[in-house]
């Protein structure tokens, strides 16, 4: 081999690690385990992100619209929700799934739960009275994983923030997860709570 050809393989690696090194060229990562979408992902690209029909939109807390799609998931049918700003911009991604049972209830949080706890390490436990709750406080952003179950509804969702609303000093979504979502359509044209 002459040495031009050595010199300009040797140049191409050493430019290649110094991509990988530097992020140069890097896409984001992934967010959730349940969605292909990163931090990245604006509106417009639903259309390819999701390939099922979308289930219904409404106004978002951030100023935007939320998009919903049927999704399963660890074997559950469930929906997922992306969560716009006024721009465009995914500040929340989420999972929800109503079992119908309570041992299928506590069998789906604790699967989510041990997912996220292998990943991340313990969480912040924000369990109430009538709910379960679990923080990770992350650099990619908070995961929050919340389930209620009652006689008439058991629900889990596991949610996504985007790190420009995330923090413990954010604290806006577990106030509104005291009260869990009832169904994944509003009744009566109000808005049951959803993840932030």
């Amino acid at each position: 081999m002459n040495l031009r050809k050595f010199c300009t393989i040797g140049l191409s690696i050493v430019m290649a690690a110094g991509m990988l090194l530097t992020g140069c060229g890097k896409k984001t990562a992934q967010i959730a385990p349940f969605s292909d979408a990163t931090w990245e992902t604006v509106e417009s690209d639903l259309a390819t992100l999701e390939t099922g029909e979308e289930k219904e939109t409404y106004p978002s807390m951030y100023y935007g619209q939320t998009h919903t799609y049927a999704k399963s998931y660890l074997d559950y049918d469930g929906t997922v929700k992306y969560m716009f700003d006024d721009k465009g911009q995914l500040m929340g991604l989420a999972w929800t799934v109503v079992a119908k049972s309570e041992a299928q209830y506590q069998e789906i949080y604790k699967t989510l739960k041990d997912k996220l706890k292998k990943e991340y390490g313990d969480s912040t436990d924000r369990s109430g009275a009538t709910n379960a709750g679990d923080v990770w406080y992350t650099e990619e952003g908070d995961i929050i994983l919340i389930g209620s179950s009652t006689d008439k509804l058991k629900v889990v969702q596991c949610g996504y923030l985007n790190p420009l609303v995330s923090g413990e000093d954010n604290t806006d979504y577990i106030r509104s997860s005291e009260t869990s979502e009832t169904s994944d359509a509003p009744e009566n044209g109000s808005q049951a709570p959803e993840a932030k």
